[in-house]
């Protein structure tokens, strides 16, 4: 495992702005040595067949540790990184979002600002997602990883 600190450090100024629309996220985890490509193709041909979340199955895998996926979607993605334990979150912002919606999503709305809402996300590559949930809140959707 790739101490947090270390790894954010080698991010930094080697995935562009501009470029981040373009790049492969598949490829940069291997560029960035978090997975073996042989490995990642193996994951890569299971998401073919069974569906899901790639990042589930990156991490069941035992190819991939959360913390360094993690810390690399954040990077990709512009995306920050909070931690939910560390939160209090008012009980009708909770309710933007139904449970059982949440649940099926594994989304936690955070906070809500005008006719924005801050949801930390398990899986922020997955479009479909924010667009439910926008379409369901009627609000502009802010992910947090």
């Amino acid at each position: 495992m790739v101490h947090p600190q270390r790894f954010v450090t080698q991010l930094r100024g080697t995935i562009p702005r501009m470029d981040k629309s373009r790049r492969n996220f598949i490829k940069l985890l291997v560029e960035k040595k978090l997975i073996e490509e042989d490995k990642l193709e193996e994951v890569l041909e299971q998401y073919k067949k069974v569906g899901g979340s790639l990042k589930d199955l990156l991490i069941k895998s035992g190819y991939v540790d959360d913390k360094d996926l993690t810390i690399l979607l954040s990077a990709y993605l512009a995306i920050p990184p909070i931690k939910i334990l560390n939160l209090s979150i008012a009980e009708d912002v909770l309710k933007l979002i139904p449970s059982d919606i949440a649940k099926k999503y594994m989304v936690i709305p955070i906070s809500k600002i005008s006719n924005s809402i801050t949801v930390a996300l398990d899986d922020p590559l997955n479009i479909l997602v924010l667009d439910d949930l926008e379409r369901l809140t009627g609000c502009r959707i802010n992910p947090v990883i």
